[in-house]
């Protein structure tokens, strides 16, 4: 994101060290994966301000590179598709944590494996703990009250050890 103090910055596995961290494979060009991103943002600062380190990081498909995809991406918009902007006259971003743009030279999706809409989540140590892909098991279309949980509760089982579920009781 231009506005970010980290715009064009190499990133590499040392940004994320340390923390768990979920990456989404997610295209520009697809109205599902920007709602994706909105729903994400609202998690990640639920949990920033329940005091979990967690790392957000959603790779942009390759082939969603334009600039016009990565504004619908990162911004705001309202029905007609104009940008919208607070009482500053301040873009309002949709995603406030890193979105990386892949190309076919970094090829993140292929390394990855994954498809659009999957989901991976990391331990400190860098290790896959899980992965969620697009139309799995698990259900992860954050516009569900399901799918969002669901994902929360895999990034705190991942962030603090303990299943959701077993603390339940199921």
């Amino acid at each position: 994101q231009p506005m970010r103090p980290e715009f064009g910055n190499f990133y590499g596995l040392e940004m994320l060290s340390g923390t768990v961290t979920l990456v989404s494979l997610h295209a520009a060009w697809c109205a599902y994966c920007r709602n994706q991103a909105l729903h994400m943002n609202t998690m990640w600062k639920e949990l920033q301000a329940a005091g979990f380190e967690v790392q957000f990081v959603t790779v942009n498909k390759d082939n969603a590179a334009d600039q016009e995809y990565r504004n619908w991406m990162l911004f705001e918009h309202d029905d007609e598709g104009n940008q919208i902007f607070d009482e500053l006259g301040n873009a309002i971003f949709r995603c406030t944590y890193p979105l990386f743009q892949d190309t076919p030279e970094d090829a993140v999706w292929a390394m990855h494996g994954g498809n659009k809409d999957d989901f991976y989540i990391y331990d400190e140590d860098g290790a896959l703990a899980l992965y969620l892909p697009a139309g799995g098991d698990i259900s992860t279309r954050l516009s569900t009250t399901n799918g969002y949980s669901n994902l929360k509760s895999a990034l705190l089982w991942v962030l603090t050890g303990v299943n959701p579920a077993d603390e339940a009781g199921e």
